[in-house]
């Protein structure tokens, strides 16, 4: 046995153990100033280890609102008060590791589930991870495109798979709303049975928490010139002012990953947002669009803001975060990087390899100085006995 000194060690190399249980002890001691630097400096060891992002500074039960990096494609989502998440699109499939990841590690890590799940609407960027997250999650909610005509494939192994289950699907309109622990969700699009544009399908909604608001709008866009001229941010915001909803709100989440046929100016105007995100990665398209920077400016010289100087994009940014903190709800913006350089591996799991070794010369270091303690009595006794003879 590994601790059986007794029957691997001969008379003749008592030196070679004596050297080897002082060596043992420095290791050990050593080890234990380890354990009690890492239990002093966790913060700096989850940092240099990237065991997990840091979210020390993004509170408990509040309202978060995630806007995940997957490159040129779109997945957002909302953590409410009570933990429940809320996912607004999946992204597109080689995403598929980076959306998981974030999901589990991050969107789930105060204890929640994926009860709702909304779909803007059928291309493969938007929808490309539907089929995992359902098998995962079963999430209770879906709010669906009432596009079936565009039933890719994914849209469809969607739709066959809700009809076995319990789940409540309820379609992207105007005037349909969400209210989850003082956070309220309202559609304010699509305004029409439908499009010839099935970016145009995309629900703008308003989100609300207190004295905090943001918009999301999908690939909603304007004047696109396929469905002669409709404009679905002036329908949405036509319809908001019909039913008195102020949208005047802190945060705006681009179009169409920073489109020229999204974000319009007449948007800009109504919602006077603060902050504005893009979800947008390497892509030949031009996104986000020179176009939508000039319309930014000349809303911000208009209105005397300073937008253009508060644009967060995926790419840049990575995970970009809001949370509100708070009687007033003010909000905060953080980012993460590159989420699969993380190893989430809980801090406790360091120390637990850190104290593996030190027990184990903790118990070596014990049993070969039982052994020299007892070799030593042994030796003297034998020394007197000879002595006396």
């Amino acid at each position: 046995m590994i601790f059986n000194i007794k029957n691997n060690i001969t008379r003749r190399n008592i030196n070679k153990l004596t050297k080897q249980y002082r060596y043992q002890i420095i290791m050990y001691s050593i080890l234990v100033a380890v354990i009690i630097a890492l239990l002093s400096i966790g913060s700096t060891v989850n940092w240099f280890f990237r065991l997990y992002p840091n979210l020390d500074n993004i509170a408990n039960n509040s309202f978060e609102f995630h806007l995940i990096d997957v490159g040129e494609s779109n997945a957002s989502a909302i953590v409410f008060p009570n933990n429940d998440v809320l996912l607004y699109d999946t992204g597109d499939e080689k995403h598929n590791i980076e959306v998981m990841t974030y999901i589990d590690n991050v969107l789930l890590r105060r204890g929640g589930s994926v009860k709702y799940l909304v779909i803007s609407h059928t291309d493969l960027d938007h929808i490309g991870n539907v089929d995992t997250i359902w098998d995962r999650y079963k999430p209770q909610y879906l709010y669906l495109p009432d596009t079936r005509e565009y039933a890719n494939y994914k849209y469809q192994y969607l739709l066959n798979s809700v009809e076995q289950s319990n789940s409540n699907v309820i379609f992207n309109y105007e005037g349909v709303s969400l209210e989850i622990s003082g956070v309220k969700l309202t559609w304010l699009s699509p305004n029409r049975p439908s499009y010839s544009e099935t970016n145009d399908y995309s629900p703008i909604i308003l989100v609300e928490y207190n004295d905090y608001k943001m918009l999301l709008t999908g690939d909603s866009g304007h004047n696109i010139g396929k469905d002669n001229g409709i404009n679905v941010e002036a329908e949405a915001i036509s319809y908001a002012t019909s039913v008195d909803i102020d949208i005047d709100v802190d945060v705006l989440v681009a179009g169409h990953h920073g489109s020229k046929y999204s974000t319009s100016t007449l948007l800009l105007d109504y919602v006077k947002p603060e902050k504005l995100l893009i979800s947008v990665g390497d892509n030949t398209y031009g996104h986000p669009a020179n176009e939508l920077y000039e319309r930014i400016l000349t809303y911000d010289q208009g209105n005397s803001s300073n937008l253009l100087q508060n644009i967060y994009t995926t790419e840049h940014n990575g995970n970009i975060i809001i949370d509100t903190i708070g009687i007033n709800n003010e909000y905060r913006i953080s980012t993460i990087n590159n989420i699969n350089s993380y190893l989430f591996i809980p801090y406790f799991v360091i120390i637990l390899l850190a104290l593996i070794p030190t027990l184990y010369l903790l118990v070596r270091s014990i049993c070969i100085h039982n052994y020299l303690i007892n070799y030593y009595s042994q030796k003297h006794t034998s020394t007197k006995e000879i002595e006396v003879n």
